[in-house]
């Protein structure tokens, strides 16, 4: 069509195993997304790999519907589940959930839900707290972003928080230069 092509951009599960693949096919732009974050199908089977998991989805158990429990979801992208894991730790505190996997049920005609079927929903109380590992697509979703550090020292620390837009934001919810944001990365990375 005589258009000189100068930007190929590559989408989807891209980490540091697939960038050489990616760049052999003539990539020269890639998405980033969940290969940050640790959180591809091949960090699932593999362990291996240089990134670790770093993400974890927060949600709340808001009702019950016959023997299912439901939480608030948004963006959950359940494309991988590894047999034998629970689908979701469910508890009012950490101990709590620890021990009380309990299994996502995902709907097939859904790849991104907007609310987790948790069962048996017994286990589950109005309140508890939801954590779910799986992808999530933030686009997809009117939910928060935290960025926390410091967690396997037991030093955990809040930093920004984004919206669905990434716009960042204030522990008050009010937006925020990204000025701060880089600073804090270049603190973060300093230490």
């Amino acid at each position: 069509m005589g258009i000189e092509v100068r930007q190929i951009n590559t989408t989807g599960n891209t980490a540091s195993d697939t960038m050489p693949v990616l760049a052999g096919h003539g990539a020269t732009h890639v998405e980033p997304g969940n290969g940050v974050s640790g959180t591809t199908p091949n960090h699932a089977w593999r362990d291996d790999l240089p990134e670790r998991p770093a993400y974890v989805y927060v949600s709340e158990v808001s009702h019950h519907v016959g023997n299912r429990a439901y939480a608030y979801g948004g963006g959950i992208y359940h494309d991988m589940h590894m047999a034998g894991s629970p689908g979701a730790l469910v508890g009012s505190t950490w101990e709590e959930a620890r021990g009380n996997g309990v299994e996502y049920l995902h709907e097939i005609e859904q790849v991104i839900d907007y609310h987790a079927v948790l069962e048996p929903g017994s286990n589950c109380r109005p309140g508890d707290t939801v954590l779910l590992g799986y992808r999530t697509q933030m686009q997809m979703t009117r939910s928060y972003l935290a960025c926390v550090s410091g967690l396997s020292k037991g030093k955990d620390r809040l930093h920004t928080i984004f919206d669905w837009a990434c716009t960042p934001l204030d522990d008050q919810l009010e937006p925020v230069s990204s000025a701060v944001v880089r600073e804090e990365v270049d603190g973060l990375l300093a230490s």
